[in-house]
C-alpha cells in the first residue's frame, strides 16, 4: 500500500463522525447476589441521567430498572410492571462521594432488599 494512499484512509477514518463511538459506556455496579448483574449507564445531563439495570446474570433477563431522567427517580419492579415515580429527585442518589454504592443501595431497596421507608420509596 503507498503511503498516499495509507494516509488518504487514514484522514477518511479520521474525519468521519460515524466511525467514533458515542455510545455511553456500561459499568458494572457492585452487587451482592451471584447470579445477578447490575449495571450502570449514564444518558446525559452531566451523569444526571443515568440507568441502572438488574439482571439475571446467565439469561440477561431484566429484574428490575431504576433510572433517573435528570431530575426524578423512576423505578420498574418487576421487569414487566409499569414504571412508577420513586422521588420527586434523584439528588439523594446524584450528591453522594460513592454515587455508585447509592444506586446499588437504591436498586436493593427497589428490589425489596430493604424497607422502601429507609430510602423514601413509597410502599407499592
Amino acid at each position: 500500500m503507498s503511503l498516499r494512499l495509507f494516509a488518504a484512509l487514514l484522514l477518511l477514518t479520521l474525519a468521519n463522525p460515524a466511525s467514533a463511538s458515542s455510545a455511553p459506556a456500561t459499568y458494572a455496579v457492585p452487587w451482592a447476589v451471584a447470579s445477578e448483574v447490575l449495571t450502570y449507564k449514564s444518558c446525559g445531563c452531566a451523569d444526571s441521567c443515568w440507568v441502572a439495570e438488574l439482571r439475571e446474570r446467565k439469561s440477561k433477563k431484566l429484574k428490575a430498572r431504576l433510572r433517573c431522567d435528570c431530575s426524578s427517580l423512576l423505578g420498574r419492579y418487576p421487569a414487566q410492571s409499569s414504571e412508577r415515580t420513586l422521588q420527586e429527585s434523584c439528588s439523594d442518589i446524584n450528591q453522594q462521594d460513592d454515587k455508585m454504592g447509592a444506586v446499588s443501595q437504591a436498586m436493593k431497596r427497589l428490589v425489596g432488599g430493604e424497607p422502601a421507608a429507609a430510602a423514601g420509596i413509597p410502599a407499592r
